[in-house]
């Protein structure tokens, strides 16, 4: 598999990995990763919204308030 990266998007994940001591593909893997989960929390968070709603919890506070 190969992948093309913008120069300026090239020279700042090798920052990063140089700056981390990890290979350039582990600093890809990793933000790949954690871009799909965030996609997935956002998906599962506006599944879940209209339940939260309906209980009367309208902000992130009011869930934490609920699970702290």
């Amino acid at each position: 598999m190969s992948l093309r990266l913008d120069e300026a998007t090239f020279q700042a994940l090798s920052a990063e990995a140089a700056q981390k001591g990890k290979t350039l593909s582990d600093i890809i893997r990793e933000a790949i990763r954690l871009k799909l989960d965030l996609e997935e929390f956002e998906r599962l968070r506006s599944e879940l919204l209209p339940y939260g709603e309906a209980a009367g919890m309208l902000t992130d506070e009011d869930v934490f308030s609920q699970v702290s």
